[in-house]
């Protein structure tokens, strides 16, 4: 039963994911112990979207584990097109660093 709502939990969230096409979000890096970091990169939607597809893939990666998310620090930086015709049109970029925690025993 708990495999269960475990795979269930990482469905949704992988749906999630692929429902923001329009971010780019690299693989979680290792850079301590249990510490990660994602960066998410997208020209729509604004540094929201950015945000919710760096966490996403945050959730994805502890859930793969077994493990909980605990996010230590997010943070959003513009990009901007030298191309740019309209608002919408520069990049955000986001970072987060996060862990994955030992589940807790209910």
């Amino acid at each position: 039963m708990r495999t269960m709502s475990a795979l269930g939990r990482a469905a949704t969230v992988a749906a999630l994911v692929s429902g923001c096409s329009a971010a780019q979000v690299t693989q979680p890096l290792p850079v301590g112990p249990d510490t990660y970091a994602v960066s998410a990169r997208t020209a729509r939607g604004g540094p929201a979207s950015a945000r919710d597809a760096a966490i996403s893939a945050a959730h994805q990666h502890c859930a793969r584990l077994s493990k909980q998310l605990l996010v230590l620090s997010s943070s959003t930086n513009t990009v901007l097109n030298e191309n740019n015709t309209g608002p919408n049109e520069n990049e955000s970029v986001v970072d987060v660093t996060f862990r994955c925690l030992a589940a807790a025993i209910h």
